[in-house]
């Protein structure tokens, strides 16, 4: 019959798992840099969409955007 407890197997899991990916991090550093080049890029391209679809509306007439409807 096994005598031992199952927490104590659980803790030895646990350090085994922590020894063999330590970080004082939950998340990586570089994940940040990641993260935070995507948000710019999604920015930019959302700005750069928007800024074309008002040019290009602006360019139209209104008048001749009604005849045309």
């Amino acid at each position: 019959m096994w005598s031992g407890s199952p927490l104590r197997s659980v803790e030895a899991r646990h350090r085994a798992c922590r020894a063999m990916v330590h970080t004082d991090e939950v998340v990586p550093g570089e994940f940040f840099g990641i993260g935070a080049a995507a948000v710019a890029v999604a920015a930019a391209v959302t700005l750069g969409t928007s800024l074309v679809t008002a040019r290009r509306t602006l360019r139209t007439p209104a008048i001749g955007a009604v005849a045309v409807a």
